[in-house]
């Protein structure tokens, strides 16, 4: 039998989720998700609890219908919710500004 033909790269997302901007907030998460921190290092960044950051990520993943994290950075830039160079800051300068426990 024949395959079936690969998914495209785009994502599924509606065109209103796109639409809609993101709240101060969720850029934020999003920004730190871009820059490869866990959840763990989000929460402290953020001053917001690890629970907290899984919520939002999840509801970032579900809005835009991707299936995971990179793919959610992928669609943020394509569509233009995260700029390259605030994707691209090192997780590192993340973690230093992080209160250490």
């Amino acid at each position: 039998g024949r395959g079936t033909a690969p998914v495209p790269a785009t994502s599924r997302a509606p065109a209103s989720a796109a639409a809609t901007p993101l709240s101060p907030r969720q850029q934020e998460v999003l920004r730190l998700v871009a820059q490869g921190l866990s959840d763990k290092e989000i929460a402290a960044a953020l001053e917001i609890s690890e629970s907290a950051v899984g919520k939002r990520v999840c509801r970032l993943l579900r809005r835009y219908d991707v299936p995971n994290r990179a793919r959610l950075v992928r669609f943020a830039i394509q569509q233009g919710l995260l700029d390259y160079q605030s994707a691209a800051g090192t997780s590192d300068e993340a973690r230093a500004a992080a209160p250490r426990a």
